[in-house]
């Protein structure tokens, strides 16, 4: 037999041995429940220290980046030189080495 489409026919295969797999591990927790009596121990779905986690890494991004934008819009009337001004110092030094 040869892979037809790529190597789907073989992904399949190992997509049911994976729900085998499941299948399996879920009938062994079913029949420990069953011997002990107490229903099988669920692992929550969502960590609260994860959500809490992303959260101040949010919180930090979007302070960090309205820190930078008021600095910027605090300009004024020299706005466009806070645009140049970096582009100059961050290429300077490359035109110094060309010339």
């Amino acid at each position: 037999m040869g892979t037809t489409n790529n190597g789907h026919k073989w992904r399949f295969f190992r997509a049911g041995g994976l729900v085998q797999a499941r299948l399996d591990s879920g009938a062994i927790d079913l029949g420990k429940s069953a011997q002990t009596g107490k229903p099988p121990e669920r692992k929550p779905k969502f960590d609260v220290g994860v959500v809490a986690a992303l959260g101040v890494a949010v919180g930090g991004i979007t302070a960090a980046l309205g820190m930078v934008m008021e600095s910027f819009f605090g300009l004024g009337i020299w706005m466009p030189l806070g645009i140049v001004a970096p582009l100059l110092l961050i290429s300077g030094s490359t035109y110094r080495m060309l010339s």
